[in-house]
């Protein structure tokens, strides 16, 4: 992977960045997309734990193990 060190500007308008952006040269060319090291997320943007969902997921009985998986899938080790 190359490295390709910003001017102090350009580093500044991404730290400003808490998602994921698309960089544009002056001509509107696309070059690339910026994706923060730590993503910034508004209120509301995740979503709650539904508790009562996680217990019925958790009492399924038809989850399959790994194994089971590899084994269906004819994946030996």
């Amino acid at each position: 992977m190359s490295t390709i060190v910003l001017d102090t500007s350009a580093v500044e308008a991404l730290r400003k960045c808490g998602e994921p952006a698309v960089l544009r040269d002056a001509n509107g060319k696309v070059v690339g997309y910026f994706e923060p090291a730590v993503r910034v997320y508004k209120a509301g943007e995740i979503p709650e734990f539904d508790e009562d969902e996680l217990d019925r997921r958790e009492a399924r009985h038809d989850v399959l193990s790994s194994e089971e998986v590899r084994r269906r899938l004819g994946i030996r080790r």
